[in-house]
């Protein structure tokens, strides 16, 4: 799975506030979701929600040498069309802001009746 990095709403976040003081509130849950698009610093297409698709919550371990390491289960409804190939996954806060995206090495195709997820330890995050 992929390691994620930051989106610019995290950086600009962040920056914000060790240079200037801004507070930043910590979300309360985190999501994983799901990009059947190649997705950006501002976040990428993801399935129809109308076919059943939502955000699966996930959460993270202690941050060692830069990274954390998801300490969760997350699995999203069964597909209930085909989504086509999935590229990339982010986490979202649960505001809707995108904190981190990444890759995956290949697509991973989800035609209707697929269940997909990751497993705890499956997805890092990083501070680049």
């Amino acid at each position: 799975m992929p390691c994620l990095g930051m989106s610019f709403y995290l950086k600009n976040a962040v920056l914000n506030a060790a240079l200037h003081g801004t507070p930043f509130t910590l979300p309360s849950r985190l999501l994983l979701a799901a990009f059947v698009s190649v997705p950006s610093d501002i976040g990428g297409a993801e399935p129809d929600s109308a076919y059943g698709y939502q955000r699966a919550p996930v959460t993270f371990g202690p941050v060692t040498g830069g990274t954390a390491a998801s300490t969760s289960n997350a699995s999203f409804p069964l597909a209930a069309h085909d989504w086509g190939g999935v590229a990339g996954f982010g986490i979202y806060d649960d505001g809707g802001n995108l904190l981190f995206y990444g890759l995956v090495p290949s697509p991973l195709p989800v035609i209707a009746g697929d269940l997909i997820g990751c497993n705890a330890g499956d997805i890092t995050v990083a501070l680049v």
